[in-house]
Order: C-alpha cells, then structure tokens, then sequence
C-alpha cells in the first residue's frame, strides 16, 4: 500500500452536511490520502423519488441546477476522485426504465452533472485487494459480514 484511502460516504448533493467538504479536505491532509473514493449517492435525486415528496421542494430540473452548482466545490476540493454508483445515482436511469425509455433517449450520469474527465465513475473499485462499493445487494444489520463472507475479502461499503 503506497498511501491512505479517503472514503467520502453518500454526499446526496445537493442535501449535503454544510461542513462535510471541509472534513473532507481536512480529512485527506491529516491522514495524507493518496487515493480518493466517493463511495456512492453522489447526488440525492429526491425529486425524482418514489419516496413522499414535499409540494414546496425542487422540481427535477431545479434539483440538477442546484446539484451541479454544489458539486463545483467538489470538483475543485477533488480533481481526481474514483466514483462509486449508488442506488440515488441510479434513480435518472431506473426511472426511465420504469416508463420503458430506452437510455439512448439521454445523457449519461457524468454528462448530466459534467463530471470531470479525472472523475471515474463505476459499480465498483478494488484498492490492494479491498473491494469498495456503495454495497447495492447488501442491507440490514449483517451486511458489512455478509459482503467479507461473500466476496472473502475486506470490504468498504
């Protein structure tokens, strides 16, 4: 191992803690991280939920335009970032499905919010044999021994 992972765990941006970023920042030169994974639910898509939805909140356009006006700190705090998808990453494409659209009709995730090119975005990352993923697959109380019982590894999730 050649240096420190930082984790940054579920953002749901643009709901995220106030602080969280500067944590984050200050996290990462404390610890001295030289590997940098966003563990999933990168942004939160409330609007397009099938969770309850509050009458006075965004609308889906007004949650991405909000999103992506967040995520220009992130950017800048993280050039570089490996990018686990989460199940609130995935809500834009499952809804589609939902109503039988085909994903040629959109953009992708890192087009939406215009990702940086030294942004990796996928399921899932193994750091020196540690596999991190946002843990889709696995809940409950067990799930972290679950996922080290099925994957007979070390897991971050």
């Amino acid at each position: 191992m050649t240096g420190n992972i930082l984790i940054i765990g579920d953002t749901h941006i643009p709901f995220e803690h106030k602080n969280y970023l500067e944590f984050c920042v200050e996290t990462k030169k404390k610890y001295k991280c030289s590997e940098i994974v966003h563990i999933g639910d990168l942004v939160d898509f409330h609007s397009i939920s099938r969770h309850e939805h509050n009458p006075d909140g965004f609308s889906p356009y007004q949650e991405r335009e909000e999103t992506i006006k967040h995520l220009q700190a992130w950017y800048k705090a993280f050039p570089e970032l490996a990018l686990c998808i989460g199940n609130h990453d995935e809500r834009l494409e499952k809804a589609a499905w939902r109503f039988g659209l085909s994903s040629s009709f959109f953009k992708s995730f890192e087009q939406v919010f215009e990702l940086p090119k030294k942004w990796d975005y996928k399921i899932e990352y193994y750091l020196y044999n540690i596999r991190i993923f946002h843990g889709m697959g696995y809940s409950g109380q067990g799930a972290h021994s679950s996922a080290v019982r099925e994957n007979q590894c070390s897991v971050v999730i």
